[in-house]
């Protein structure tokens, strides 16, 4: 199992208006594990030179891009709820370890990273070969 970690930006960027989870568009970036993220980083750009070429890549969309299948927010702890994605290579594709969710349509792209995803060890995938990403539910907990 995967474990997610948090930008410390992203509290910020929800406080000051960037994100609405609920209606943006979502996407995720896979990182090789040279590429490993910081809790500080906030913007895309900041890990974009780490990312795999997805070229023998397919998924739910092309771009990798989803919509909340819901989101509710009870006694302070906002839950979103994303679809899963099977990811199908066609061809190799270089290994990854890290799956990054960030929010496209912040514009600008300067508080667009939400958190990511450990996994472990590099993962490798084959011709053919499939990867379920497993969003479960993302809470968010602001309060003191």
């Amino acid at each position: 199992m995967a474990t997610f970690n948090k930008f410390y930006p992203f509290v910020d960027a929800v406080s000051n208006g960037y994100h609405n989870l609920g209606a943006d568009i979502l996407s995720i970036a896979l990182l090789t594990s040279a590429g490993t993220p910081s809790a500080t980083y906030s913007g895309y750009s900041q890990i974009s030179g780490a990312e795999i070429d997805y070229t023998n890549l397919s998924g739910q969309a092309t771009a990798l891009e989803m919509d909340a299948s819901s989101s509710t927010q009870t006694s302070g702890v906002y839950t979103l709820v994303l679809p899963d994605l099977t990811l199908t290579a066609s061809g190799a594709i270089p290994s990854f370890r890290y799956i990054v969710l960030y929010n496209k349509s912040v514009s600008g792209q300067d508080n667009n990273l939400i958190g990511w995803w450990d996994y472990g060890a590099s993962v490798t995938m084959q011709d053919t070969t499939t990867f379920l990403v497993d969003f479960q539910s993302f809470t968010v907990k602001i309060s003191g």
